[in-house]
């Protein structure tokens, strides 16, 4: 068996920390890139859940075999690199996931399992085998092992926990999910020669070579998002969605879902049903221009405060929990229409996560202007 060239244990639980951090910050970002193609849903989760934990254990079991086998530096070095190469393909393989759907008569659920399966088993074996090899090369003797092995899985739980809190409550709507990526797989390349194995000045190009194709494709991996939120992959559609009526439309799409459309030529039309029905029983109790207050809960594309507006006199209250959904509402779904979102008498409150109603009871002592707190 070759010498083990390891160190004490902790150095190699700072290496379990920060890449077992880089796998949950992956698994998460991993239900962000896959929403625009099929959505926010428990198959969706569960397949991510599932296909990563799938990937851990292969990669334990690899990992384990590869620590028995070639227990060195340079084995560390090459299974982060092999990570950060298997994590830079995603940003690849994203861009052509309709290409990689299965037939549209394939069941949601093989679907979805099928999709994370290509994009997210590799990185999670590559990045899950470095765990016992960090074991192997932290144990000096067996008298110490269950200290070694229970210090190296306690810094890897905790990588884990940080790596979700952080790109859960922070790198998502702060750099989006392809920088967040190609950031991990920076990461994952720092870690590599951060091993030190003895062949890193011999292979430096390759390494250089391997970072720069990092960063183009993280600088050219554009998301079908316009604004990626704490809460949505939001879109704005321009295309004919209407055919049985001409006009100028455009779609607010949150994730793939679409939620509101907007003819820029006609303020008062309501493109959905429901809406329709609000607005004839609006119509029935208050004739055009009488006085109504309304309180709207969700913004949408805030087509029908607008119908309001239009038609009746009153203040209009829209409770709107993602405030990034209402700038881009402002910014580019009404833009260059004949009246913008609503002007007169009208209140946005962006209600912080999970308490809209309290929020929403405080916006009403504030001002009559249309505005996001």
């Amino acid at each position: 068996m070759p010498e083990v060239k390891g160190g004490g244990i902790g150095g190699w639980a700072s290496f379990a920390f920060v890449g077992s951090g880089c796998l949950l910050v992956l698994e998460i970002v991993a239900g962000r890139l896959l929403a625009p193609t099929l959505g926010v849903s428990l198959y969706t989760w569960t397949s991510v859940i599932g296909v990563v934990l799938a990937g851990v254990s292969l990669g334990n079991f690899l990992g384990g075999q590869l620590a028995d086998r070639w227990p060195s530096r340079s084995a560390l070095a090459l299974v982060y690199a092999a990570g950060s190469l298997a994590s830079v393909t995603v940003l690849g393989l994203v861009r052509y996931i309709d290409s990689l759907q299965l037939p549209s008569g394939a069941p949601a659920i093989l679907q979805v399992l099928w999709l994370t399966t290509a994009l997210f088993f590799l990185p999670s074996t590559c990045m899950a085998a470095a765990t016992p090899l960090l074991t192997r090369l932290a144990l000096r003797s067996v008298a110490e092992g269950g200290r070694v092995v229970g210090g190296i899985q306690a810094a890897a739980a905790l990588g884990s926990i940080a790596g979700t809190f952080l790109a859960g409550f922070v790198l998502i709507s702060a750099f989006g999910t392809r920088r967040i990526v190609a950031g991990v797989a920076v990461t994952l390349l720092v870690l590599a020669v951060a091993a030190r194995p003895p062949w890193l000045r011999r292979r430096l190009i390759e390494l250089g070579c391997l970072l720069a194709a990092i960063v183009a494709l993280g600088w050219t991996s554009h998301s079908s998002c316009l604004r990626e939120s704490n809460y949505y992959c939001i879109r704005v559609d321009e295309r004919s969605l209407v055919r049985e009526r001409p006009g100028q439309y455009r779609g607010l799409y949150l994730d793939h879902l679409l939620h509101g459309v907007v003819d820029l030529n006609d303020p008062s039309y309501l493109y959905y049903g429901y809406e329709r029905l609000y607005a004839r029983a609006i119509e029935k109790l208050h004739p055009r221009g009488a006085r109504v207050d309304a309180f709207v809960l969700g913004g949408g594309s805030y087509t029908f405060p607008r119908w309001l507006e239009r038609r009746h006199r009153g203040r209009i209250l829209v409770a709107e929990i993602d405030p990034e959904v209402t700038r881009v509402v402002r910014s580019s779904v009404h833009r260059g229409s004949k009246r913008g979102t609503p002007t007169r008498g009208a209140c946005c409150a962006s209600c912080p996560r999970g308490n809209a109603s309290t929020s929403c009871s405080a916006m009403r002592s504030t001002t009559s202007r249309f505005r996001t707190t």
